[in-house]
């Protein structure tokens, strides 16, 4: 079953990783921290709430100036 769940986890990232990181935002954190296509990042200007972004152990796929990065979590793990 968990192999199974594993499966599935993993390949909704392979076709649909926007939509994961988006949905997950609405779900919170523990959700977003089950796909290993999305980190839950928080950052530094607190205007800029925490949230669900594409990444991977590596930190946000793309991070911007205006919104730098205090940390992230990726599967569960703080960097």
């Amino acid at each position: 079953m968990e192999k199974a769940q594993k499966h599935h986890i993993e390949s909704q990232c392979e076709n649909n990783k926007d939509k994961i990181c988006i949905e997950s935002n609405k779900k919170g954190k523990d959700v977003c921290l089950k796909y290993p296509c999305c980190v839950w990042a928080k950052f530094k200007n607190k205007k800029n709430k925490s949230k669900c972004v594409i990444g991977s152990a590596s930190g946000p796929a793309v991070q911007r100036d205006d919104k730098p990065l205090d940390e992230y979590y990726y599967l569960g793990k703080k960097f």
